[in-house]
């Protein structure tokens, strides 16, 4: 599993009724334990593969931030009926290696965590980095990315401020603004 880098997409946010990509993680360290248990106990997967990443979903109203959805991939519960049903030790064949990958999908398990389906972000303080857009480059062979950003500034899940601005970056080293 790599380090995140700062083009990462951790998730998506409503603001005026649009969705936006955010490249920061608003996410506590309790949320994310509570993540972890419930992946545990529902045959959910852990991958770093980033089209199996959690979807975080966030809407600002009233300048404050709230949580709306957690989706994760597991297996669905027929299937694991199923599974569970099985000869111990059995080999999979490679049909059902395609049958169980096929079985997985993105449940939104916010609701099941927390019981309720909008979570007033408290715990967080800091910036979030909204993409408001992105465009890529060639030049002299290498990739330049350019975002154009929208940072919230957050205290205790109110947002006090906004601010627009231009981000410049090598490619192979997001890490690194281009001057």
């Amino acid at each position: 599993m790599g380090i995140p880098m700062k083009g990462t997409v951790f998730g998506q946010i409503e603001l005026d009724k649009k969705i936006y990509d955010i490249i920061s993680s608003p996410i506590s360290d309790k949320i994310r334990e509570d993540i972890h248990k419930y992946r545990s106990e529902n045959h959910c997967i852990f991958s770093s593969a980033s089209f199996l990443n959690d979807g975080y979903r966030w809407v600002v109203e009233d300048d404050k931030l709230y949580l709306t959805a957690i989706n994760i991939s597991c297996l669905n519960k027929e299937y694991i009926a199923k599974l569970e049903a099985r000869e111990n030790g059995k080999e999979f064949s490679d049909e059902e290696k395609r049958e169980y990958f096929s079985n997985y999908s993105k449940q939104n398990i916010l609701e099941p965590l927390f019981n309720t389906d909008k979570l007033f972000a408290k715990w967080f303080s800091g910036e979030i980095k909204v993409v408001l857009k992105r465009d890529e480059v060639i030049k002299n062979g290498r990739m330049f990315v350019t975002l154009k950003l929208n940072i919230l500034a957050t205290t205790e899940g109110k947002v006090l401020s906004s601010k627009e601005v231009i981000e410049k970056y090598d490619r192979r080293h997001l890490d690194y603004v281009v001057e």
